[in-house]
């Protein structure tokens, strides 16, 4: 090989090391944003960047502002979410515990970006949280038109208003147990009940 090929493919893996990197610390800060906003929705960069393990201004350089930030990590954070959904098979369970066990994935979740989705509560002036809510909204409509065909589920409520308060009452939890007005155990059992009371026929 030519001075000129070894140079090419010295350059060549180095740029490719760079990119992983960076794909590394990107993921890092990712998940450090989701666990540190977690714990604290007021947590600023630096805090993101300490717990990530690398500087503010690489935080900074990979995001821009921390407005961008939490927008990239509530994205991955509903990605996460939809994929936990679509694992548990829901479409084999009838209606009312198909709409439980979504709400029950969501809200138990250990993952750090389920946790961090539910301290960010939703917050309709905030860029993005509409598009991010349509696919739990096309599933929570898929379970909820299924439940009225088969009469498991009331079909005198509006489907739109089943999907509305399922996901109503589910933030409303999250930020009780956020203030610590009720423990999570609780609050769970409490929601998952309601739930299965609230739109029977």
């Amino acid at each position: 090989m030519s001075d000129l090929s070894e140079g090419a493919a010295r350059t060549a893996s180095a740029e490719t090391h760079r990119r992983a990197d960076a794909v590394r610390s990107r993921s890092s800060i990712l998940e450090s944003a989701a666990r540190r906003l977690a714990l604290d929705p007021t947590a600023g960069v630096e805090q993101i960047a300490a717990a990530a393990g690398v500087t503010r201004q690489t935080v900074y350089a990979h995001f821009g502002t921390r407005d961008r930030l939490i927008e990239k990590t509530l994205d991955d954070a509903t990605e996460r979410m939809i994929a936990l959904f679509d694992r548990a098979a829901l479409e084999q369970l009838p209606a009312p515990e198909a709409l439980v066990a979504l709400v029950h994935i969501a809200f138990t979740s250990r993952d750090p970006f389920a946790q961090f989705l539910f301290a960010m509560g939703s917050d309709p002036s905030r860029a993005g949280d509409r598009r991010r809510h349509e696919p739990v909204f096309d599933r929570l409509d898929i379970i909820v038109r299924r439940g009225q065909a088969d009469g498991s589920l009331d079909p005198s409520l509006p489907a739109v208003w089943i999907r509305s308060a399922t996901v109503a009452l589910a933030h409303a939890t999250a930020e009780a147990v956020a203030a610590r007005a009720i423990p999570r155990a609780r609050a769970e059992t409490a929601l998952t009940d309601g739930l299965k009371r609230l739109f029977r026929p």
